[in-house]
């Protein structure tokens, strides 16, 4: 497969790319005082090596037939100091959130490091066979003063349902505005 790219100069630093598919993409480098900002080939980089992997991750998920949730790639790269500058070091951290990470799902993930589970249990993780892989598990089971902290979001609601239907809001500016 053959992938051809113009590439054309606009003004100053910046360019106008057309991709194969006919999208069109403006990048450079914005000068200071520039008012508008324009996307970096650089970062650009990073951005592309993020979503082609993510793709492949997405793609073999699916396969596991594993639900995702969420899924974010951090995606840091180390630009030398002389010119040309270019990435001499690129590491990048995969966090996406599902259910049901057991031993099969955990062994699939050769370089894990860490399971986070916004949860106060964990019965969707198989947590002694992380542990047993050297893979931390991150949850809130053992966050009682985090977590006595929050307002729950039911109680919130129901404030806030309560001071609609009473009108507790127009009837507090009445008494600040003396009209009681």
């Amino acid at each position: 497969m053959t992938n051809k790219v113009i590439t054309k100069w606009s003004e100053g630093m910046s360019f106008e790319t057309i991709s194969p598919n006919g999208t069109s993409l403006r990048l450079g480098s914005s000068l200071e005082g520039d008012s508008e900002k324009i996307a970096s080939p650089k970062a650009l980089m990073l951005s592309s090596l993020a979503v082609c992997s993510g793709i492949d991750v997405v793609s073999i998920l699916e396969k596991m037939k594993i639900e995702l949730k969420d899924f974010k790639i951090k995606t840091v790269g180390s630009l030398t100091q002389e010119h040309p500058k270019y990435y001499n070091k690129v590491s990048m951290e995969y966090h996406f959130y599902g259910d049901q990470l057991d031993k099969e799902k955990i062994n699939k993930c050769s370089n894990l490091k860490v399971i986070g589970s916004n949860t106060t249990g964990h019965p969707h993780i198989d947590v002694a066979y992380a542990l047993s892989k050297k893979i931390n598990v991150i949850t809130l089971k053992s966050e009682k003063e985090f977590l006595d902290k929050i307002t729950p979001s039911a109680e919130f609601t129901w404030g806030l349902l309560l001071s609609l239907t009473r009108n507790i809001i127009p009837a507090h500016e009445h008494v600040l505005e003396g009209k009681w």
